[in-house]
């Protein structure tokens, strides 16, 4: 009996590999043009269930020790055996849990990781994401154990041979990915656009220009900037600034809190009991601080942003803003009330009303519709599984939506000169 021949199909594993956690969606953009979020635990009803641990074996924080030194080969090492058990587990999920339909294809693996900057170029960084990436591949792909030594010989072979049904290893800037699905989205508007995530460990700002240029979709990235600025660094430092005691009850570590969904705590009380006067005020004064260089890397980049604004237009009194700026406030962080407070509850439009021609008070400013605009990631109707309960949450998976699109399928991103 003749076997029917099985129909070829290209997924994309689209990984958002985070500080904390990772978010992870396959993408089926020629087929079916359908798209699936992979749970780590759907069990357990939240968005935790979808939030994969950074993490290899007992080794956590991978990322952030990354990024303080890039040139470490054991923590490369180390994130790649991380990223190649990611890639495993979701292939599995798939096998196991795709529609009817993909269990008769042939399918052919392409995985698109995002990188944590504007773009993939030729820093100390991107270069060890580009050799994790590739370690990541040849172990994922292959039968063996996943441990350090095995991606240390795989470092060692420079040359690998392909992987079989794995077409591609790709790296795509994380801040575009998570445009893709806003760009694709009937809800989409061209113009301005501020995009806050808050992370674990960086703060990354980006001020945008969304248009058309021949029919094709552009995000063009005018002022970007990524500062250690995320929410594990403010607990950090606010841990470091009470000098705990051995009389003292022990706080909590850093590492409670890296599991992607647990918020590090706002008040002091929370997290020592009784504290002293001094311990009070330190606490106070790193938090103000820390608040205080927010707001400077963010206004910073408006301020920048209107000025080339301006600069690129002829038309005197031009205000390249209008009446009001959008912008989307993201990430795990983003949830946290320190950082909503300085972007979304109103200090950072105060301190932009002397770049603008807004009025002074909050009063004229709601009356006249004048300000900052909150904007919300629309959930994709290509989505198939991921729980309408959740779909407040979906920014917290849409860097891995946008990069499960592919890196050919995504729009095209410029870069103005800085």
């Amino acid at each position: 009996m003749v076997q029917p021949q099985m129909r070829a199909v290209e997924l994309v594993l689209g990984i958002d590999l985070g500080t904390s956690c990772s978010k992870v969606v396959i993408g089926d953009p020629g087929w079916k043009g359908a798209s699936f979020a992979v749970p780590y635990d759907e069990a357990a009803g939240t968005i935790a269930g979808w939030l994969h641990p950074t993490q290899f074996a007992s080794e956590k924080n991978l990322k952030m020790r990354l990024m303080d030194n890039p040139g470490n080969q054991r923590l490369q090492n180390l994130l790649a055996c991380c990223l190649a058990e990611i890639i495993r587990r979701a292939r599995k999920w798939f096998l196991e849990h795709a529609p009817t339909e993909y269990r008769r294809c042939l399918p052919t693996w392409k995985v698109n990781v995002g990188f944590p900057g504007k773009a993939v170029d030729d820093s100390p960084l991107a270069n060890a994401y580009r050799e994790i990436v590739r370690i990541a591949g040849v172990l994922a792909f292959s039968q063996g154990p996943l441990t350090v030594e095995s991606a240390e010989k795989v470092r060692l072979r420079k040359r690998t041979k392909k992987l079989g049904e794995l077409c591609s290893m790709e790296v795509y800037p994380e801040i575009a990915a998570q445009l893709a699905g806003y760009v694709h989205s009937p809800f989409r508007k061209d113009g301005n656009l501020l995009l806050v995530d808050v992370g674990a460990g960086t703060l990354d700002v980006s001020t945008i220009i969304l248009h058309e240029n021949g029919g094709e979709r552009v995000v063009s990235f005018h002022v970007c900037d990524v500062k250690n600025l995320g929410a594990l660094r403010l607990y950090e430092q606010r841990l470091q600034s009470l000098n705990l005691s051995k009389g003292q009850r022990a706080a909590r570590s850093v590492s409670r809190y890296q599991n992607g969904f647990s918020e590090t705590p706002e008040d002091l009380e929370r997290i020592v009991s009784e504290p002293t006067r001094e311990q009070r005020e330190e606490f106070e004064r790193v938090s103000a601080e820390f608040g205080e260089n927010v707001l400077s890397q963010i206004l910073g980049c408006l301020v920048r942003f209107r000025r080339d604004l301006k600069e690129s237009r002829d038309k005197r009194g031009n205000d390249p803003w209008g009446d009001n700026l959008r912008f989307f406030l993201t990430g795990g962080g983003g949830r946290s009330l320190f950082y909503r407070k300085r972007v979304a509850g109103g200090r950072l439009e105060e301190d932009l009303i002397p770049f603008t021609r807004w009025h002074r008070t909050r009063d004229q400013r709601e009356n006249f519709g004048q300000g900052l605009r909150a904007e919300v990631f629309p959930v994709p109707a290509d989505l198939r599984n991921f729980p309408v309960a959740l779909h407040g949450d979906f920014d917290r998976i849409s860097v891995a939506y946008g990069l499960a699109f592919g890196r050919d399928n995504l729009m095209q991103v410029t870069q103005r000169a800085q």
